[in-house]
């Protein structure tokens, strides 16, 4: 990781004026835990496959669980295209989700929007996050952006609305 964007991160809060750009895979699943550790109620996530190696690691996997436990009314809402990869070799994200089913839902992307080739996470109702291609880690960071994360949540709440749940990620009670 580049020295500079790990110093500027450091510096970074939820709720700044800092917008941040990773060139990196590490620097991408450092930046999405670090907008993830403060977040109070809210959490949506668009990934093609719940890329693991930005999702799936005990770090960002403890800051959704605190999430999703810290109020009755947090949220966690991941829209994925595939979840074949994550089935075959698991996740802890989806593990997560069938434990606090009532907190994390994990849905298909709708037939729409099954060309969307980008990962998004929004945070609260100040952060976002975009990685403009899933085979890429070029991102942006925008820690402090309502006018922005308000135009993503009706755009997430669009595609939302038409996913479906996939049963392959449901728990299975025997």
């Amino acid at each position: 990781m580049h020295t500079d964007f790990e110093q500027a991160l450091q510096q970074a809060r939820l709720g700044d004026d800092v917008v941040l750009y990773s060139e990196a895979r590490d620097e991408a699943a450092v930046a999405c835990l670090h907008m993830v550790l403060p977040a109070t109620f809210r959490l949506d996530v668009i990934s093609r496959d719940l890329e693991p190696a930005i999702f799936d690691n005990e770090d960002f996997y403890q800051a959704v669980k605190q999430l999703a436990m810290r109020s009755p009314k947090s949220k966690v809402r991941i829209l994925i295209q595939n979840s074949e990869h994550i089935v075959k070799h698991g996740h802890r994200l989806v593990e997560l989700s069938q434990r606090l089913s009532s907190h994390i839902d994990i849905h298909l992307q709708g037939r729409d929007f099954r060309e969307f080739n980008e990962a998004w996470l929004i945070v609260d109702d100040r952060g976002w996050a975009k990685l403009p291609r899933t085979d890429s880690f070029k991102g942006e960071f925008h820690f402090n952006a309502p006018r922005e994360v308000r135009e993503r949540s009706k755009e997430f709440n669009t595609m939302w609305d038409v996913s479906i749940e996939d049963p392959n990620l449901r728990r299975l009670y025997l």
